[in-house]
């Protein structure tokens, strides 16, 4: 973890964890773009806070932190059918970019792979939004 490049962020609804999100800068994403490329490694909102916003405001800061930063690429992994977490990513400007029906953890379900591209206009949008 180094702060200037990395983020680990945790948010509490009194005091009770609602949510993290941790963004780490790698060394490619994959496409050659190396130092302007980083993961959003973990994203978790409790069952709890699901619905309140708050997995909302973990993903803006994450991003802008990102953007602050000059990176070009931010990636992610998750699993098929998490709707609502698929339509905030794609409300953020990420788009699915590759799928398989691999089950890597045993628990029934293909893994996804979402980029978020930034170009001299700022973050690349996800088509209708």
């Amino acid at each position: 973890m180094d702060g200037d490049r990395d983020l680990f962020l945790t948010a509490w609804i009194g005091d009770t964890l609602a949510g993290s999100a941790t963004l780490d800068r790698t060394i490619t994403g994959g496409d050659g773009a190396d130092g302007e490329v980083a993961r959003l490694r973990w994203f978790i909102v409790s069952d709890a806070a699901r619905g309140t916003g708050v997995g909302r405001l973990l993903l803006s800061h994450a991003l802008a932190f990102a953007d602050e930063r000059g990176y070009r690429l931010v990636w992610l992994t998750t699993f098929a059918g998490l709707d609502a977490a698929r339509h905030l990513y794609e409300s953020h400007g990420f788009r699915l970019v590759a799928e398989t029906g691999e089950d890597k953890w045993h628990g029934g379900v293909g893994e996804q792979r979402f980029e978020r591209r930034v170009d001299d206009d700022g973050p690349a949008r996800a088509a209708g939004t």
